[in-house]
């Protein structure tokens, strides 16, 4: 029997390494302030951006306007 586990992680590892494997930045919307955004950090944090770029082909863009800590 196939472990898809392990295959799925040795794969993914392989797309990491070679540079292929694409993150998205995790944003919310802030109603009535667009383009602004809030950027949720892994930490928790959040920080405000400008969303410059959306399209889900093209790398989420942003550009920092003001620091949240």
């Amino acid at each position: 029997m196939v472990n898809y586990d392990d295959t799925f992680q040795a794969l993914l590892s392989e797309l990491k390494l070679e540079g292929r494997y694409r993150t998205f930045a995790e944003r919310e919307r802030i109603a009535g302030a667009f383009p602004a955004a809030l950027r949720l950090r892994p930490d928790g944090s959040k920080q405000r951006v400008t969303v410059w770029c959306g399209n889900a082909r093209q790398v989420i863009c942003g550009r920092i306007i003001s620091q949240s800590t």
